[in-house]
């Protein structure tokens, strides 16, 4: 099987990437237990970090925190 690299698919592969490392990113900020604030701020300290992928990590951040909140109201309900 041959597989070609093509400039669309490494453009692909790298917003794939980097949307992905910006799931993770929120995700472990609300593991450490940072708040959203912190968590915005220590985004605000990386200058060559796209700011899209700064909006993704903090939509994740929130995603994980809300569906954390809904596991715990049904485990105690």
């Amino acid at each position: 099987m041959t597989f070609f690299v093509t400039v669309d698919n490494l453009v692909q592969i790298y917003y794939i990437k980097a949307k992905l490392r910006a799931e993770l990113d929120g995700m472990i900020a609300h593991l450490y237990g940072l708040t959203e604030e912190e968590f915005a701020y220590i985004l605000t300290t990386f200058p060559l970090v796209p700011e899209q992928v700064k909006q993704d990590a903090l939509e994740a951040y929130r995603t994980f925190a809300i569906a954390s909140n809904n596991k715990l109201v049904e485990r105690s309900g």
